[in-house]
């Protein structure tokens, strides 16, 4: 799958965020051992920085994502519906 090859930049471990894409990337069957983990990062924003700087992508909640709304920056991010799938 295409993520698999991306640089991918995730919360910090133990994180609720990071448990919910985890979980739904095994259930996807995508172990994170074979994902490209550049970065664990505490803070959303670091997140959203450091994606549009070209340093990864991300998997965030949707409220994170929601936050976005600058035209002039394209962010890739996937982010997990509540119990739903990545999108």
């Amino acid at each position: 799958m295409w993520i698999q090859e991306e640089p991918l930049i995730l919360r910090e471990e133990g994180s609720g965020t990071r448990k919910e894409a985890e979980r739904l990337l095994e259930k996807m069957g995508i172990h994170t051992d074979a994902l490209k983990i550049v970065a664990s990062i505490e803070n959303q924003e670091t997140i959203k920085r450091s994606v549009s700087r070209g340093v990864g992508i991300s998997i965030i909640s949707r409220l994170a994502a929601e936050d976005e709304s600058a035209p002039a920056v394209s962010f890739v991010f996937l982010w997990m519906q509540r119990r739903g799938s990545v999108t």
